[in-house]
């Protein structure tokens, strides 16, 4: 007998490493902004590259979102980014993590979506993973790259109006019409 023995009576319990199992549930989540990406194939290339980096991680997919064509540009108005987040908040066993392809698919809203994440981590325990990179939320440079990516993704949205808003007043000017003419005119 050592001389700590005696005082491992007074120490906490340290849990048994093979007590406890860490939790390896992950959900997904895939978006595309128009109808055109989602008939190229995107949906379905985020989605087997988020089952192929699962099982490389050792992770399980038990629940997808997504799966359709959504503007990030705002986080609530979409409904299965709406209802990824309830059911995150709602679910008892939460899962370790939501799988995004990449962040931008996430949300583009920038420091709406760093709060959203924050929220996801700090109050249920649930974390993002990015998976053409691995980055994920669960240290905290992790958790930092991740955020920068969310507020760049917001930026590519401002620097992409920059472009456009300019060229579609000229259009507008010159008396031609965006998109499809209403019905009943020429």
């Amino acid at each position: 007998m050592n001389n700590l023995d005696k005082y491992r009576k007074f120490a906490k319990a340290r849990p048994n490493a093979n007590a406890k199992t860490k939790n390896l549930n992950v959900w997904l989540y895939t978006r595309v902004s128009s109808a055109s990406q989602k008939d190229n194939y995107s949906l379905d290339y985020q989605r087997d590259e988020a089952y192929a980096f699962a099982k490389k991680k050792g992770l399980t997919i038990t629940r997808e979102f997504g799966k359709k064509n959504e503007s990030a540009s705002s986080d609530f108005t979409r409904k299965e980014f709406s209802d990824l987040i309830n059911e995150v908040k709602k679910e008892k066993v939460k899962p370790f993590a939501i799988m995004v392809y990449i962040m931008n698919r996430f949300s583009r809203s920038g420091g709406g979506a760093v709060a959203i994440a924050d929220e996801l981590i700090t109050k249920n325990g649930v974390h993002l993973i990015e998976v053409c990179s691995g980055l994920d939320t669960s240290t905290d440079d992790g958790r930092l790259e991740i955020y920068d990516k969310l507020l760049e993704a917001k930026k590519q949205n401002n620097d992409r109006l920059k472009h456009t808003i300019p060229g579609m007043k000229r259009l507008l000017k010159a008396g031609k019409c965006l998109g499809n003419v209403p019905f009943g005119y020429t």
